[in-house]
């Protein structure tokens, strides 16, 4: 059977999920869970996701610019907030 540096009974893992999770996250480590002291169960760390450093730029050459976007769509005269209708 193979060792695994952190054994923990269910019971410890049900009240203490958060914080077994974190170091499981930390350190890729699997963890034995144990009731009676017998293992019912590993967790491991999930597969390699590709994380990103940050979200900034992560929609790079994702949109292409067609025409001028810079002057507006229509003429101001064609607004009706902006025609002078008094």
């Amino acid at each position: 059977m193979k060792k695994y540096p952190i054994r923990i009974s269910i019971s410890a893992f049900k009240v203490n999920s958060k914080k077994v999770l974190d170091e499981l996250n930390k350190t890729g480590n699997p963890i034995l869970l144990t009731r009676h002291g017998v293992a019912i169960a590993t967790l491991s760390p999930p597969p390699c996701v590709n994380k990103r450093d940050s979200w900034l730029g992560s929609f790079k050459d994702s949109a292409k610019i067609v025409g001028d976007i810079l002057s507006p769509l229509s003429e101001s005269l064609e607004w009706e907030v902006l025609s002078e209708t008094d």
